[in-house]
């Protein structure tokens, strides 16, 4: 996964940051996730669901190619994209 995030107000800057998508199914993510007091979920479950979900991710990726889960330009020329 990669986030791009570029200011132009203070003048042309940009960032750029990889994660790896695969940290999303680890049990430290679905404990993390399972803190918040609005999920009623237990972390072994939400790992599972999470593998899950990763893996019908992999395969749309890779007979779509990668897409923009998140893409925001500002009025001032400001923008952040999350491609997957």
């Amino acid at each position: 996964m990669r986030i791009f995030i570029k200011n132009i107000k203070d003048g042309p800057k940009f960032l750029v940051f990889f994660a790896p998508l695969w940290m999303i199914k680890t049990r430290l993510a679905a404990k993390i996730i399972c803190q918040d007091e609005r999920v009623k979920i237990e972390p072994v479950e939400l790992q599972a669901r999470i593998k899950h979900a990763y893996k019908k991710l992999k395969e749309y990726v890779k007979e779509h190619g990668h897409f923009y889960l998140v893409e925001v330009h500002e009025k001032e020329g400001g923008v952040v994209k999350i491609r997957v």
